[in-house]
């Protein structure tokens, strides 16, 4: 039988195999044949990676060369400078020698500081098949940018503009007008744009997924609820630290009872002429206002939100969580550490999401009780992660319930809740599954306590002990992670946290202590 050569092979099934090498095997791969070099060169060019300046030189010296055997530059669909071990290599004469990659879909210049906004624009009004952008602390990115983005790059799907602070109301109006297609933005610190661009946002990009706004405290109730109203996508809202937003921005007890009503369309109110005034975009145009949800039409459920942050929403009480659960039922991610209102109504609210919660983060609450948290434990049976930090109400109680019910427990935090003691330590012993364990300034915990701890939990590779007195020695802080450089002489001094090669020391030296003694 003669045999044929790989050459011969057709050009999908060669384009396949050769998409399965790595990188460093498919470059020899090319050097086999022609055919073989026809099919692979667009792979090996699909996305260029660099740790250094040397080869991001050498990759632009060969895509402006006059002289190419192939046109590698249209090859080319994404680029990641954020693999840079500087940044600040990356200039405008980079962006310039970038103007022939034409048909990139996907830039990442995080972290970018040297670059002017022309020629920002310049090469992104060349690139009007990005489909995913990546701007975040790059300075230049301003509202000039963002019109630049609006009107050459429409299929945009993904931006993050975090730490953009010269960005205003007027680029992100220009940018929800421009890019229908958008499903994920990110504007952490973007600390100058309003309720606004965010309703129109919502209202031109019915496909929103993701919106992040965290420390962006301009940002008010109006804008949660376009989002509520008609991003209906949404399955990832981040608001920590938009301190102006109350419970006026969630469904309410009001909201809810109609929910429940089956004469629910003969109830709908008009809303008042005065909540119909339009908001006023940077250009003069007028938007919307939006009505609060009891008002008609009906809105629809939130089936597709899995994770909301509401860290340091001061103002939202025990109404508002009892309507996001209610108008929110899949949640799995729920963040409220800081929400100092709440209370056990609300926990009991958060019971509802059932076995839909895994991960809950409720650390500052500080009102909440052993009650509370022994119905979440019997209710939340697939919790994953607990934060209770700070939580000084809780004891040995909550800690037990957890332990009992929680057999997927990976993480729980239980950071200065001072009234715990060994006993609520000996009750962890139950849950091998976890990985993570945060005790610090947990004064009542003895020695003899984590020593059985980590000899019942062989997968633990992370134990905080910062401030407990009966771990301020030399001879059982020799394993310690280094504290953070930023942290003072006294942090310094009471920092204890082990992980990884420490957690193994750490049980190791305790197991020889303790044999010894008896």
């Amino acid at each position: 039988m003669p045999v044929i050569p790989a050459s011969s092979l057709p050009h999908e099934i060669l384009l396949h195999i050769l998409r399965l090498l790595p990188s460093p095997s498919l470059a020899p791969a090319l050097l086999v044949c022609k055919a073989w070099c026809q099919c692979g060169v667009e792979l090996l060019w699909h996305k260029p990676s660099f740790s250094s300046l040397q080869p991001l030189v050498r990759m632009l010296e060969v895509i402006n060369s006059p002289d190419q055997t192939f046109p590698y530059a249209s090859f080319i669909r994404r680029l990641n400078f954020s693999s840079l071990h500087d940044q600040l290599m990356v200039s405008d004469e980079v962006l310039e020698a970038l103007s022939p990659c034409t048909r990139l879909e996907r830039l990442t210049l995080a972290g970018c500081k040297n670059l002017g906004s022309e020629a920002l624009g310049e090469l992104l009004a060349r690139c009007q098949r990005l489909i995913a952008l990546d701007l975040s602390d790059v300075p230049a990115a301003g509202d000039d940018v963002a019109e630049v983005i609006a009107t050459y790059c429409p299929r945009v799907q993904g931006l993050n503009l975090s730490g953009c602070k010269e960005l205003t109301d007027r680029g992100l109006e220009a940018i929800a007008r421009g890019c229908p297609e958008l499903r994920r933005i990110k504007l952490r610190n973007v600390d100058n744009i309003t309720d606004t661009p965010i309703v129109l946002l919502s209202l031109n990009c019915p496909l929103l997924l993701e919106v992040d706004l965290v420390f962006c405290a301009r940002v008010t109730d109006l804008a949660l609820l376009q989002l509520f109203r008609t991003s209906h996508h949404l399955r990832e809202l981040s608001l920590q630290a938009c301190v102006d937003i109350s419970d006026g921005g969630f469904p309410n007890h009001q909201m809810i009872a109609k929910l429940a009503s089956r004469d629910y369309n003969m109830m709908v109110e008009e809303p008042p002429r005065d909540a119909e005034e339009p908001l006023v975009a940077s250009d003069g145009s007028l938007v919307p206002r939006p009505v609060p949800l009891h008002y008609g039409p009906r809105p629809k459920p939130f089936d597709h939100l899995r994770y909301l942050d509401l860290t340091s929403l001061a103002k939202i009480n025990d109404g508002a969580i009892a309507g996001i659960v209610k108008y929110m039922p899949k949640i799995r991610n729920l963040i409220l550490a800081k929400c100092v209102r709440l209370t056990d109504e609300a926990v009991y609210s958060i019971c509802q999401l059932g076995k839909h919660l895994h991960y809950l983060h409720l650390g500052h609450v500080s009102a909440i009780t052993d009650s509370a948290v022994t119905t979440l434990a019997r209710a939340c049976t697939r919790l994953r992660y607990i934060d209770l930090a700070n939580c000084q109400q809780l004891t040995d109680m909550s800690v037990f319930e957890l332990a009992t019910n929680l057999p997927r427990l990976k993480r729980i935090g239980l950071v200065r809740v001072a009234n715990i003691t060994d006993q609520a330590i000996y009750a962890l012993h139950a849950r091998t599954s976890l990985e993570r364990i945060h005790l610090s300034y947990c004064e009542n915990i003895s020695v003899l306590a984590v020593h059985e701890l980590l000899a019942r939990l062989p997968r633990l590779t992370h134990l905080s002990l910062t401030g407990v007195p009966a771990f301020r020695r030399p001879d059982l802080q020799m394993w310690c992670r280094q504290p953070p450089r930023d942290f003072n002489s006294h942090q310094r001094a009471t920092f204890c946290v082990y992980s990884g090669k420490g957690v193994h020391e750490l049980r190791k030296a305790l197991r020889t202590m303790f044999t010894e003694m008896t």
